[in-house]
């Protein structure tokens, strides 16, 4: 008699899924989005720069004297965020005469 046919090799195991990207960092914080929207704020929204500022309107008032930290806080408190540099403008003479 022949000897019986070879065994067929095992099936190759399925490939490895591509590794996952790295987390995102977490944004800073004014990078984040407003809580609240322009119109919540009771803040005329600026077309030109996409946004909608106030340092005092709708906010209890000005922080003079405050840390960055105490401002972040303050934005937190009222759903707002702080702003970035580029979006400074948006409250050039107005406010509390910080953000220019």
């Amino acid at each position: 008699p022949s000897p019986p046919p070879p065994s067929p090799p095992p099936p190759s195991p399925p490939p490895s899924p591509p590794p996952s990207p790295p987390p995102s960092p977490p944004p800073i914080p004014f990078q984040v989005n407003s809580a609240k929207r322009c119109s919540e704020l009771k803040w005329v929204f600026n077309e030109e720069l996409g946004v909608c500022g106030s340092s005092s309107f709708g906010m209890g008032g000005c922080l003079h004297s405050a840390t960055w930290d105490d401002a972040l806080a303050r934005c937190n408190m009222y759903g707002a965020r702080l702003c970035t540099r580029a979006e400074l403008a948006v409250n050039e003479r107005g406010g509390c005469g910080h953000d220019a």
